[in-house]
């Protein structure tokens, strides 16, 4: 059954109310990405943090290596910069493009204040896209909008005594013009190391607090519904997702003399609203009225630690984290002034990070007989990441040949140390989860390889044990090139995807589509595939992130 336009209107007017009433809710801290990305900034944890380097950062990353650390606090600074570049392949200008031939409809009467008003004429569709691609209402299919409103705005015309005057009712979004990945953050590092009962029982604390936005997220889409919004693609695993709090705490338990167990926790948190309006009338919602109801239940991401010395000069380390996310569950409850009720949920989940399985081994080649003689030892570690269950911001999971895979990180390194004076260098490779998008998403990603190198010395003042140190990192995406699937016939069997009828390019304006004014009259041009995904019909990414800081350590 077709839905009215108006109904349709009044929807999209009530989804925009409720989302930006939802999204007053509160963030909370929880581990993310920048853990993850930039290893441990204190001490010689490095890339290879889960398996040697013990300190405050083992809290999170090891904390079966808390016995092991020295007890004290730590302070730092900690610098990420992102570099990541999105570049846009130029659309075709041949039947695979949306006609901007939008011919101005005729004035449709008088408004409100008795002036007369014209519009751009906007393709309507025969409503057989598939009903998946609007989720506030699914009944609806996502009508799209012209190329020309994207690239030159939007612009209503209207008569006042006879002259006609021209008003933008939307700016410009040209294609790829807001592209996130050039972000940088500071954070202000902190942490603790506490021997609640000898080696029995150390408590450990580790945060990265950014200076200036607390949390950031945007739950933008990957794939044609970006259109209405930034028109862009974004770096899904970068961006916002390393703006953002990180905290953890744990204890870790030395049994015996070669072997130690820990257990540490991210906070997980779900975020909950309730949006209640009284809408008098769609036309107007700067008159909606509306109660907000918020809370935030939290619990705890565990993360697992082992350590084992089968040998003098032979560590032995395992960890397991668990899914870490945040999670934003709204429901938006609307009275219209005709006395009707509809609710309907909006769900969001930012910060995504699957369970992991890491192994490592850590072999001391040279080893001093007392403490201060010089020590030099080789680590090495593999990192399975098990990413085939991803939920993006919107809670989509990618399916079919679109589906994320697990993949394995590698890391290698020294460290070394003489007297004072500790120093390590790291080497890392981690392939990409995604699959080449060339279907209707768009999730950025590439291969990832890094090098990190620190320094640190110790030294005695007042009294006291203090450690000074910092490192820097480097970390290249690889160039990554894709180019879209053209869905000359989605019902047919040979085309290379498992799901060709939702994982393809989607054709947005069909061809039997016409413009309204008052009665059906083809759309010009409407032939062809057409689309305003933005990633059509193909697009590549590179870039690169640094980081650096300093920290410290004041031990008792």
């Amino acid at each position: 059954m077709r839905v009215p336009a108006r109904r349709h209107a009044t929807y999209s007017r009530l989804a925009g109310v409720c989302v930006a009433a939802t999204t007053l809710a509160p963030i909370a801290a929880h581990a993310s990405q920048a853990f993850e990305l930039s290893g441990g900034t204190m001490g010689s944890g490095g890339f290879a943090a889960r398996n040697t380097g013990a300190s405050a950062a083992s809290t999170y990353f090891n904390p079966a290596l808390l016995p092991r650390a020295r007890q004290g606090l730590r302070v730092g600074v900690f610098v990420i910069d992102q570099d990541i570049k999105i570049a846009l392949d130029s659309r075709p200008t041949g039947p695979v493009y949306i006609s901007p031939d939008l011919e101005t409809r005729a004035s449709v009467g008088p408004d409100e204040g008795g002036q007369l008003f014209f519009e751009s004429g906007r393709p309507v569709n025969t409503y057989d896209v598939p009903a998946r691609v609007n989720e506030v209402a699914p009944s609806l299919p996502t009508i799209p909008f012209p190329t020309d409103w994207l690239e030159n705005g939007i612009y209503k015309q209207r008569s006042v005594d006879g002259e006609i005057t021209t008003e933008q009712q939307r700016a410009a979004s040209p294609r790829g013009a807001r592209s996130t990945g050039k972000e940088s953050q500071v954070y202000t590092t902190i942490g603790l190391v506490s021997r609640v009962w000898d080696q029995y029982l150390v408590a450990g604390f580790y945060a990265a607090f950014p200076v200036g936005v607390l949390n950031a997220g945007r739950a933008f889409f990957n794939d044609e519904r970006e259109q209405f919004f930034s028109n862009s693609l974004h770096p899904e695993l970068y961006a916002d997702r390393l703006q953002t709090t990180n905290l953890s705490i744990g204890v870790g338990s030395q049994l015996f003399d070669s072997l130690s167990l820990g257990v540490s926790y991210g906070i997980k948190v779900v975020n909950k609203a309730m949006a209640q309006t009284y809408v008098p009338d769609p036309n107007h919602l700067d008159e909606t009225l509306l109660a907000l109801t918020t809370e935030a239940e939290s619990s705890f991401a565990p993360n697992f630690g082992i350590a084992y010395d089968p040998l003098d000069r032979l560590h032995l380390t395992a960890t397991f984290h668990t899914v870490q996310r945040f999670d934003v569950s709204n429901t938006a409850e609307n009275l219209l002034v005709s006395g009707a009720n509809q609710d309907f949920p909006l769900n969001f989940t930012f910060s995504y990070y699957p369970w992991t399985a890491a192994a490592g081994a850590t072999v001391d080649l040279i080893s001093g007989p007392t403490p201060g003689s010089r020590f030099l030892s080789v680590t090495a570690a593999a990192e399975y990441q098990e990413w085939s269950g991803y939920v993006d911001r919107h809670r989509h999971t990618p399916r079919g040949d679109y589906k994320w895979e697990g993949i394995v990180k590698s890391v290698v390194g020294l460290r070394h140390s003489f007297g004072p004076d500790e120093s390590f260098l790291d080497v890392y490779y981690l392939p990409s989860p995604v699959p080449d998008q060339t279907g209707r998403t768009n999730y950025v990603d590439n291969n990832r390889g890094g090098i990190s190198g620190g320094y640190s010395r110790g030294f005695q003042a007042f009294g006291y044990q203090f450690e000074v140190g910092g490192q820097i990192q480097f970390h290249t995406l690889f160039q990554r090139s894709v180019e879209k699937i053209i869905p000359q016939n989605p019902g047919n069997p040979d085309t290379p995807t498992s799901d060709p009828a939702s994982n393809l390019i989607v054709d947005e304006v069909q061809n039997a589509s016409f413009v309204d004014r008052g009665e059906r009259q083809a759309l010009p041009g409407g032939d062809g595939l057409q689309t305003n995904n933005p990633g059509f019909p193909g697009f590549s990414s590179e870039g690169s992130v640094f980081g650096g800081g300093f920290h410290m350590s004041l031990f008792y």
